[in-house]
């Protein structure tokens, strides 16, 4: 499998992610060959997003989340074997942007629970704010950090973000 530069650190990742958006109405049996296939094809990158299975019936934010961490519940060992990545900024009622500091802390813990996980490896603003300056936007990996929780590598923002949402920042 080719492999592209991923961050600073010289890390190397596979250039083909598997994209876990439609997984919420799957069985457990087919999330796990899913999953299954993904790794004996070489890819060992997850993509995930709070908003995936939001719409999907009986659903709401992080969804499908849930029910990758339910239908494989990976050992800590095996865990470390691969890279999950998510993504946060866009709420889904009422449909609106929420890039604040707030917004996305609260919504990477809960990205952490509902995985069950205490690190994900890439955290990614959905449709990040082109107003926003990049280079003064971004925080180091270690910006945020909770007890036995963490971001490894991304973009939380070191100040207070824009919202969309009325009655939000």
């Amino acid at each position: 499998m080719k492999t592209v530069p991923f961050g600073t650190a010289g890390t190397q990742v596979p250039n083909i992610v598997a994209g876990m958006m439609r997984i919420a109405g799957d069985s457990d049996e087919q999330i796990r060959e899913l999953y299954t296939a993904a790794r004996e094809a070489g890819i060992d990158f997850f993509d995930h997003a709070d908003l995936y299975g939001f719409n999907h019936p009986g659903g709401g934010t992080h969804l499908c989340e849930r029910r990758f961490a339910e239908a494989l519940r990976l050992s800590p060992s095996e865990r470390e074997q691969i890279t999950l990545q998510t993504k946060t900024g866009i709420v889904d009622e009422p449909w609106c942007y929420d890039q604040s500091y707030e917004h996305i802390v609260s919504s990477a813990e809960e990205s952490l629970r509902a995985l069950d996980t205490d690190y994900l490896d890439v955290l990614l603003l959905h449709r990040p704010d082109a107003l926003v300056e990049p280079r003064r936007s971004p925080a180091p990996s270690t910006t945020w950090n909770r007890p036995a929780r963490s971001v490894r590598s991304g973009s939380p923002t070191t100040r207070p973000g824009r919202s969309t949402c009325s009655g939000r920042r």
